[in-house]
């Protein structure tokens, strides 16, 4: 599957309009985020280095978004979720 249709585009008519960006900034923002919301799992969040990439910001926040919590919904409890990446 590729990311396009991750994300739900249909790549022959997808119209690209994102920015350029610092994607170790925007993860930064996401663990802020969820840091304060979570009461019901321990976070941690392995930095990434500074990376910029050009895409849709809002589309990556909203994955990223996802993904954490996806794990805290399926994951027990109390239990701690890592959040890294590679690059």
């Amino acid at each position: 599957m590729g990311f396009c249709t991750f994300l739900g585009y249909k790549q022959e008519r997808y119209i690209f309009t994102g920015k350029r960006f610092d994607l170790s900034i925007l993860v930064k923002e996401v663990e802020e985020e969820f840091n304060t919301t979570n009461n019901s799992h321990h976070l941690i969040f392995h930095p990434i280095e500074s990376v910029k990439i050009s895409t849709e910001r809002n589309k990556i926040s909203q994955v990223i978004q996802n993904l954490i919590g996806n794990a805290i919904k399926y994951s027990p409890q109390g239990s701690t979720i890592t959040v890294s990446s590679i690059l």
